[in-house]
């Protein structure tokens, strides 16, 4: 609700003094007191996978209105608009803005469900934005293996399977070698098409922050497509494959952000967190406040493991986190996320593929 406050304003007037005209300008200010905000506003903000038939929903009340909120919660449907008539969780009272959040269980396998999150008044019932969500198939592991015997964890966004850690395999699933290349020089001499990765550093012992990767070794040397190449395996294990711009898109929309934002240029999600949401505690840790219970909210668990830069330097350690998609922009330069300290957004934005950055997987449907 709007609180009391103090508005500023400037007055001009003029006063004419035989042939001089004199302008004088005062400030001030008055204490005024805003009156409360009608209308009730509430937001259905993001649906996150615990296992396979229970999800966490969370939700906001960004303005309380007039009149007592006598329950809110949310609502749920596998088909037709949810509303309280069916199934529902309800939370009880509340009188003050803020994010809530519910579990809701036993919901049917590979099946797509409809939310709301909703706040009852006097007044009747008001709902937030509707979002949607497919559960996933009976079967998902827990973890996936590479050709180098590594083995990572695996969450479940939405109906997504990502790999949660960073890719560090030096074989294509085929057993065919990734060109190692830890020579400043040598890596500012490489091209869009050239295969190469190399360690943060060139220190072999950062396994948690997996492999630096070019493009072109991250695709296995395939080309890319305006339109969203779909399941290009390139570095990933058999029955996974790189992230198109879409399916990265995808995940943040899971995640809250507007889908309107979502093909944008530049910081997207900021007011969802979404990038926050993917962060996650670890080696080497982010630089800041790690306090924000939104961290790592999503499972990604997004470490801040640098990139190396196109002239071989290797930049941005515990600062930043860079991920390849599998999507050109055009003949130099391709789509790719980073997350940033003290930045609660991720970042779409393009760069030149003889970038080093890190890969993650996403499982093919």
């Amino acid at each position: 609700m709007r609180q009391e406050g103090k508005i500023f304003f400037r007055a001009t007037a003029s006063i004419l003094l035989g042939s001089l005209l004199l302008f004088l300008t005062v400030d001030s200010c008055e204490r005024i007191k805003f009156e409360p905000v009608e209308n009730l506003y509430i937001t259905t903000d993001s649906i996150l996978l615990i296992s396979a038939e229970n999800y966490k929903l969370t939700g906001s009340i960004l303005n309380v209105g007039k009149d007592k909120i006598t329950a809110h919660g949310f609502c749920w449907s596998d088909s037709g608009t949810p509303t309280t008539d069916g199934a529902a969780i309800h939370l009880g009272s509340r009188d003050s803005i803020g994010h809530f959040s519910g579990i809701i269980t036993g919901l049917d396998l590979k099946s797509i469900y409809k939310v709301r999150a909703f706040a009852e008044t006097s007044m009747g019932t008001e709902y937030g934005n509707e979002k949607h969500f497919r559960t996933p198939a009976p079967v998902i592991d827990s973890t996936v293996t590479d050709i180098d015997g590594n083995i990572y964890k695996v969450v479940v966004i939405g109906s997504q399977a990502w790999m949660a850690e960073n890719l560090k395999t030096t074989h294509y699933a085929d057993g065919e070698a990734i060109p190692l290349v830890e020579n400043d020089s040598i890596w500012n001499t490489l091209t869009g098409s050239d295969r190469a990765y190399s360690w943060y550093g060139n220190d072999s012992s950062k396994t948690d922050y997996g492999a630096l990767y070019t493009w072109s070794a991250a695709m296995n040397g395939e080309v890319g497509s305006e339109s969203n190449p779909d399941k290009v395996q390139g570095v990933c294990p058999d029955g996974w494959h790189m992230p198109s711009d879409a399916e990265w898109n995808q995940m943040h929309i899971q995640l809250g952000m507007n889908p309107d934002d979502a093909d944008r240029i530049g910081f997207l999600g900021t007011r969802q967190a979404v990038g926050t949401k993917m962060k996650g505690i670890g080696t080497p840790l982010w630089e800041g406040n790690l306090d924000d219970p939104r961290f790592n909210e999503s499972g990604f668990t997004a470490l801040p493991c640098g990139q190396r830069s196109n002239s071989g330097i290797f930049l941005n350690e515990g600062k930043y986190a860079y991920f390849w998609s599998a999507t050109d922009y055009d003949e130099n330069e391709v789509w790719y996320r980073y997350l940033q300290w003290g930045h609660s957004a991720v970042l779409r934005v393009r760069t030149f593929k003889n970038m080093g950055f890190s890969v993650r997987c996403v499982l093919d449907e």
